[in-house]
């Protein structure tokens, strides 16, 4: 995940780093991952490097250079303009369709949306705001594979609910472990409700009902989402989005993760 390979920004687990992105693409490449995944914040929106088409040919550049991939995107802005409470659902709109023109993006590229904390629905009325709100970006979305997944904090069948709301073929579901594991889903029986929608995995740790907790020290059964993962034969993105840990450097602790997800059959 964008980020996690510098220092924290204002104390936020995930932030943007905007004067330390470039090197993030080469430490990644020394420690043999494949692919980092944008952030794309609220407050620097419009000066991110896949948004900024002045910035094209560096961020071009600096992905081929290193090797590694970039066509997935978490797009923490939407929770950070805080839309439904606010009633700036709208406006997040421009925003959506600056993405989907966005050249540095390739074909098959994913737009993972956090409706999550301040970016989840609170009522069936914020539901149905968000199922037309999505139906309508539909009309914007480029002819090039794109698509739209979305990180939910309710059960597996609602998850598959609001998705059958919507056209599959744009839209599916980011299964994120440590959040299921937070919520006390079994991992088994939510990837089984989900599977077909499944379209990119966040590896995380999380206490039962807390936050992010450095991996192996939580209540994310990681050996029993890697069985059921293989199981359903998913083959899609696997992006490390854990929790810093302060007394070793950021290289330090994304190595230490990478080991980690071995062992316990994330690889």
């Amino acid at each position: 995940m964008q980020g996690r390979l510098s220092p924290p920004i204002d104390g936020f687990i995930q932030r943007f780093p905007m004067s330390s992105w470039q090197s993030e693409f080469y430490i990644a490449s020394e420690l043999g991952l494949k692919k980092i995944e944008w952030t794309v914040d609220f407050s620097t929106f419009y000066q991110h490097p896949i948004v900024d088409p002045s910035k094209y040919l560096e961020t071009k550049g600096i992905l081929e250079d290193s090797g590694i991939v970039a066509n997935s995107v978490t797009c923490d802005f939407f929770m950070q303009a805080n839309p439904f409470s606010s009633g700036k659902l709208e406006d997040l709109k421009g925003m959506f369709r600056s993405l989907f023109t966005s050249s540095s993006l390739s074909d098959g590229s994913i737009l993972v949306v956090p409706l999550v904390d301040a970016g989840a629905p609170k009522s069936d009325a914020d539901w149905v705001k968000a199922i037309n709100f999505f139906k309508t970006l539909v009309q914007i979305m480029p002819e090039r594979g794109l698509t739209i997944a979305f990180e939910m904090e309710v059960s597996p069948a609602l998850q598959a609910t609001f998705i059958r709301s919507l056209d599959s073929s744009h839209f599916g579901i980011n299964f994120d472990m440590g959040n299921s594991a937070a919520l006390g889903f079994d991992p088994s029986n939510e990837i089984y409700i989900i599977q077909e929608f499944i379209q990119n995995v966040h590896i995380k740790d999380r206490l039962l009902g807390g936050g992010t907790v450095p991996m192996g020290t939580g209540h994310t059964d990681f050996l029993k989402v890697g069985e059921t993962l293989k199981a359903i034969g998913y083959e899609g993105d696997m992006i490390l989005q854990c929790a810093r840990q302060p007394l070793k450097s950021e290289k330090e602790t994304i190595s230490h993760y990478i080991d980690f997800c071995r062992e316990v059959g994330l690889t």
